[in-house]
Parts: C-alpha cells; structure tokens; sequence
C-alpha cells in the first residue's frame, strides 16, 4: 500500500514537526531515524490514526486522514510489545482478530510457524523473552492482514544476536507480503544496506543520503 503525506504538521505541547510532501512506495521498507524525543514515535501514531495532526494522508488513492485507527488496516508493534499479562500467547495474537472479526484460522496458524512460536501458545506472556516477546507482538500486527506495518523501536531491547535474526525476519515478511513497512529506530546498526531512510532533525523530516556506514547486509 501505498503512503502519501501532504502538508503535515503537528503540534504535540513544546514538539513540531512537519513534512511538505512525503510518499512511501508500496511494498518498501523504510527507516526513520532521529535523536530521542525527535517525534518518530508520534508520527508512526499520526499514520495509524492514533494522533490528530494537520495535513492529509492517503493510502493508495484514499485519503484516511479521518478515518479511525481500527478501519485503516495498519499493524503497530511498539518497543514494549503491549502485550496483555492477563492473557497467554495465543489469545494475546488471536485478540486483534477478534476485535476486526477476522476467522482465518488457517492464516494464524501459518503466522505462528512463519515466526516459530507456535510451541510457546500456552505460555504466560511473563515466562517469555525479548526476543520471543517481540515474536508475539509482531504476530499480533500480522495476523489482522495488515496493508501497513509500523514498527517502534521494535529491537531496541533485544540482544545482538536476537535483533539480528528478528530484523532478517522482518525484512522477509515485507518481502513475503509486499508489506509496507516504517521502522523507526535511532540505532544506526539496525539499518540494511540499500534500505531508503528518513531522519527527522529539528521538527523537519529529510531523506538521508549517508548510507555506506550502515553495516547490515540482506
């Protein structure tokens, strides 16, 4: 799905920020970077609907600039997983199903091996690991069949070794899926070689062109 953004701005206490004219191919993976506290975070929630802004936005030829977070078929992982304690794996994943009524249990079960944690569905969420956090979080996002994948931080609290394994992964779904996918990260390490990437520096959002220093490969 493709992502347009015209004349973007958004005031959030002493923050702004603000984007003339951004457009994301559909299907393309895309890195934005920036200091803490720059926004990435609040424009990932703009997207999905969860922050009112000036400006419109459209996916494909549609603008959803008003239109609720639960009708624009996004899939959000924050840095911290959201996951809920009361609930165990699997009802963590199935509970976005079923809050967009989706019945495709064939798809879950295929989501759940594609991210090998079908043999953890009965674990409490706190008896999991980062990395098998993340897996749930991001199984969460997948299996409502989301158009859009916005990623927050979603390795920062992993190891080395885990963070690298996850971001191949992440980068075969959106491969896999023709997913348009945002990941916001201010770790430069995470970054794919050949990936396009946005920084957001003093409230204004601008391709960066620096790429040769990123050191991952795909």
């Amino acid at each position: 799905m493709e992502i347009s953004i015209i004349g973007f701005k958004l005031n959030f206490h002493n923050f702004s920020l603000q984007i003339n004219d951004l457009k994301i191919n559909s299907g393309e993976y895309v890195y934005i970077i920036g200091s803490t506290g720059s926004g990435k975070t609040l424009f990932l929630e703009s997207i999905a609907g969860f922050i009112k802004h000036d400006g419109k936005i459209f996916f494909g030829n549609k603008e959803i600039t008003k239109i609720p977070p639960e009708h624009r078929h996004v899939g959000f992982v924050y840095q911290n997983y959201h996951l809920f304690p009361h609930l165990n794996v699997e009802k963590n994943i199935q509970f976005g199903m079923k809050m967009k009524k989706i019945n495709d249990i064939d798809f879950f079960h295929y989501i759940v091996e594609r991210l090998n944690i079908s043999h953890i569905l009965d674990r409490k969420v706190q008896k999991l690991s980062g990395g098998e956090k993340q897996r749930v979080a991001l199984a969460r996002a997948l299996v409502t069949k989301p158009k859009i994948l916005l990623l927050d931080e979603p390795l920062s609290a992993l190891d080395q070794e885990i963070k690298r394994d996850i971001l191949m992964l992440l980068h075969e779904i959106n491969k896999e899926y023709n997913l348009t996918t945002i990941h916001v990260t201010h770790d430069k390490n995470e970054i794919i070689n050949n990936s396009k990437i946005y920084k957001i520096y003093k409230g204004r959002l601008m391709e960066e062109s620096n790429v040769q220093e990123y050191n991952y490969n795909y």
